[in-house]
């Protein structure tokens, strides 16, 4: 299993996907394709990705307002 940082968003997501396997082979329905389950999990990751980057972003706009305000 892939590791990740814990207490990120690529965490929660893996662990939310990982339940949806779980409910998935619980059920007495028709199953949905793994392939389906592997592509909504790479948009998930991806999504989680440019979160963060966005976060970081936000962070260094923060900080250079801090340090000009600072200077």
């Amino acid at each position: 299993m892939i590791e990740f940082e814990k207490g990120t968003i690529e965490e929660i997501l893996v662990r939310l996907h990982d339940i949806g396997l779980q409910l998935n082979d619980n059920s007495n329905v028709k199953s949905v394709p793994m392939e389906k389950y592997k592509e909504l999990l790479d948009l998930s990751i991806h999504v989680a990705r440019k979160t963060i980057d966005f976060s970081n972003t936000i962070d260094e706009i923060i900080e250079d307002m801090e340090n000009k305000t600072i200077v």
